[in-house]
């Protein structure tokens, strides 16, 4: 798959469009997102998206199974900050990159 930087018009895939695809195909799983800064994540759900200009996506994430408009905590995070994702609930190693800390 060529990757394209995001222009104007439909979202395409960029970069992180494998860790993406393993969060949505997860919905409503427990997924802990670990970040390169070494802060971790509980994420239920996302929203994904590529801004004009952009080669890898950003999500806005549930980081409970409450109601987005009863959680308390919205997170929001480039996926080219991720070093891998975990099931939350056993450990399992699901998916790992190298990652591009700053890169958009």
């Amino acid at each position: 798959m060529t990757i394209e930087q995001q222009g104007w018009g439909p979202i395409t895939a960029g970069y992180g469009a494998p860790l993406r695809k393993t969060l949505q195909h997860r919905h409503g799983q427990a997924t802990l997102v670990c970040m390169v800064d070494g802060r971790e994540v509980l994420v239920y759900d996302i929203a994904w998206c590529r801004d004009a200009g952009d080669w890898w996506e950003h999500v806005t994430c549930n980081t409970s199974r409450e109601s987005v408009h009863q959680q308390r905590e919205v997170h929001v995070f480039h996926l080219s900050d991720v070093v891998c994702l975990r099931d939350a609930e056993t450990g399992e190693l699901l998916q790992s990159q190298t990652p591009d800390p700053g890169a958009r």
